[in-house]
């Protein structure tokens, strides 16, 4: 509903009157629904630096959040926004957004994915709904964490505030006296954020992805001799997922960051992961 002559004079003007004589770097993300190609437009020199990739968070929503989600689907759904957005671009990667239902609230089962969500919010409390929306929640973020473009948390996210449609989904947010699943999703997130500002390779590295099925996928990021291994399980048992590792990881040591244990040897990756759960392994 914005012109793009709009982006284009706007883009112009913070350039010739704040960007170039301060010195300064700016940079512009915007929010459009509907198509890839249609979200895309907007984005370009003289326009936006990138927009939230709402059709890759729609798909990873229903991904991570339903037990029957596959991997397989999300691993054509980021493909897809590949082929769009190219493999290194400024795109927002969400957890969640104002307008929508809240990630964990839909992961615990507490708002169907086929109600009015909106309705839902004036009509009942929403709450969480099961635990393992926390472990979901938390899934999602490493995801966004790890992957080319830029991860957006939607305030709340972070300890898993829950919330049903517009207006419901921009509660007040709570910043103490946090539940013990709370704190620990915020713990998580804070690790994952930290990682993500310290390890080249998951800002500026390749993509490339290791092994895919409805309920396991690993991928790996990799600039010059960083890697990372980033592995999900979002079965309700633990699985035991290996794989052949590049021929390039294998001078490599590896440690990891959430607590699962893994092995290498003659070539092969494998690590036995929780239910609902992730874990990230990285080059030293």
């Amino acid at each position: 509903h914005i012109p793009t002559e709009y982006w284009q004079a706007l883009t112009s003007k913070l350039k010739q009157k704040i960007m170039i004589p301060e010195d300064r770097r700016l940079f512009q993300i915007g929010e459009t629904f509907g198509s890839r190609e249609l979200i895309g437009s907007y984005v370009g020199s003289g326009l936006l630096d990138g927009q939230f990739d709402f059709n890759l968070y729609f798909d990873s929503r229903s991904v991570f959040a339903l037990d029957n989600g596959s991997f397989e689907d999300m691993s054509v759904s980021i493909n897809e926004s590949f082929s769009y957005y190219g493999w290194q671009h400024k795109m927002g990667n969400i957890t969640g957004n104002h307008d929508l239902p809240r990630f964990i609230s839909l992961a615990g089962g507490a708002v169907r994915f086929d109600e009015d969500a909106q309705a839902a919010g004036w009509e009942r409390v929403v709450d969480v709904g099961k635990d393992n929306a926390y472990q979901k929640l938390s899934s999602l973020t490493a995801f966004i964490m790890t992957i080319p473009g830029v991860p957006v948390i939607y305030y709340g996210d972070e300890i898993g505030l829950p919330g049903a449609g517009d207006p419901d989904s921009r509660r007040m947010m709570k910043f103490d006296s946090l539940k013990p699943l709370e704190d620990q999703t915020k713990t998580i997130a804070s690790a994952l954020t930290d990682l993500r500002n310290n390890r080249l390779e998951l800002i500026y590295g390749s993509f490339d992805e290791l092994i895919v099925s409805p309920k396991t996928w690993a991928y790996s990021r990799s600039y010059f001799n960083s890697h990372s291994i980033i592995v999900f399980n979002k079965d309700s048992i633990a699985q035991t997922i290996e794989f052949p590792l590049p021929a390039y990881f294998k001078a490599s040591r590896f440690k990891n960051h959430f607590g699962q244990d893994f092995k290498i040897e003659n070539g092969m990756f494998s690590a036995t992961l929780k239910p609902w759960s992730f874990e990230i392994i990285t080059s030293e």
